[in-house]
């Protein structure tokens, strides 16, 4: 069924929906206020980051959804984190997490894969997740299971 040159189709038209939404600006409250990796720019570069090694797609896109996650990052002396926001509440600055989905620790690895692939070196992932399906490579030759090393 994933064979079916139809289902590239779709994905190629959904990704160009999402790099053209506006994202990662917050165009206004409650527009792109999450920089975890469930459901924020963290999760975006995840898949910017597969589009790059799956479909030989250009690094732009990630290029900038990298700077947006840097740009938003608290450093000082305890290290660095990430906020999200809530506008509908008070304040709307929310703690931040340092869980996988919407925390630190997410962001980081969507950070790191990057410069992996930055850098030329192996851009798969080790750690086998159950939601992520195996990835092919370019060469049309089956890839490794995501995970991370």
């Amino acid at each position: 069924m994933l064979d079916d040159p139809t289902w590239q189709t779709f994905a190629d038209r959904c990704w160009y929906t999402v790099r053209h939404s506006g994202l990662p600006r917050r165009l206004r409250p409650g527009f792109w206020d999450n920089n975890g990796r469930c459901c924020g720019t963290a999760g975006v570069l995840a898949l910017a980051c597969d589009r790059i090694v799956e479909q030989d797609d250009r690094p732009d896109f990630a290029r900038l959804l990298v700077a947006d996650l840097v740009s938003r990052a608290t450093r000082d002396s305890d290290g660095v984190r990430w906020s999200d926001l809530e506008p509908r509440t008070t304040p709307s600055i929310l703690a931040p997490r340092t869980g996988w989905a919407s925390g630190s620790a997410g962001i980081v690895r969507e950070l790191l894969r990057y410069v992996r692939i930055c850098r030329s070196t192996d851009p798969t992932y080790v750690v086998t997740w159950p939601d992520q399906p195996e990835v092919s490579s370019l060469h049309g030759q089956p890839g490794r299971q995501s995970g991370w090393r």
